[in-house]
């Protein structure tokens, strides 16, 4: 089966809880990154951490929103979208025949 996505929604981008998730990504980037800024008292890097997950959570959410909103509009003009196929499960032989004699019974 193969599915074809050719819209994103915006809004489902910025209202779910993937902005959160790139928040939690920043923020443990900073706080492993805490021993790159020396000299600051703990009050300072807490800030600077807080400051710069905030600035950086903005930055990636404001270019995936550009990005897909490029990707609407190159699929509005007709430029086919990201393509996937699916394989469905195996069913076994019995099940198969167990349809094939309710679908003969009706």
């Amino acid at each position: 089966m193969k599915i074809e996505i050719k819209n994103i929604s915006l809004r489902s981008i910025i209202l779910s809880a993937f902005p959160l998730l790139i928040f939690a990504l920043c923020l443990v980037n900073y706080i492993l990154q805490v021993a790159s800024f020396p000299g600051l008292s703990l009050v300072e890097s807490i800030l600077q951490i807080i400051l710069s997950t905030l600035i950086d959570t903005m930055v990636y959410l404001i270019i995936i929103v550009i990005a897909a909103f490029v990707y609407n509009l190159f699929c509005s003009f007709g430029i086919k979208g990201l393509t996937f196929t699916l394989e469905e499960p195996a069913v076994k032989e019995e099940i198969k025949e167990e349809i094939k004699k309710e679908e003969t019974k009706i």
